[in-house]
């Protein structure tokens, strides 16, 4: 039950940020110096946000420091984010083609590239 609630919250505040980031890249960064570019700049901060997401759920859950669980905690996570992408891929009435031809691109690849690394950020982060 500490993985599901650990995993749980990592992918709310994993999402929520990306979300929020997702959203400014795509109305400000965007139109001021391109797609990929924007990717860019998002990046690191995402990454950065994700860290000290998996750290406060691993510190606040109690997560054990095996690997198996961390990689468990992630692993939810990952799944988690990817139902949430699709969800917001349906809610804006895109198709799967759409969403495969966005993961198709260099931005989306990088994009992507950086959603599986939830996986195993939780590895990296101390408990105490």
């Amino acid at each position: 039950m500490i993985i599901l609630k650990a995993s749980t919250t990592y992918f709310a505040l994993a999402f929520a940020a990306g979300f929020a980031l997702g959203t400014f890249r795509v109305l400000v960064a965007v139109p001021l110096i391109s797609e990929f570019n924007a990717v860019l700049v998002e990046l690191p901060v995402i990454l950065v946000a994700t860290a000290f997401a998996a750290r406060w759920s691993v510190r606040q859950f109690g997560v054990p420091p095996e690997a198996r669980q961390r990689l468990l905690m992630g692993g939810v996570a990952f799944v988690l984010l990817q139902a949430a992408e699709v969800g917001l891929w349906m809610a804006m009435s895109l198709t799967p083609g759409a969403y495969l031809d966005r993961v198709s691109t260099t931005a989306g690849a990088a994009g992507l590239l950086a959603q599986t690394l939830v996986v195993v950020i939780p590895l990296a982060v101390e408990r105490s």
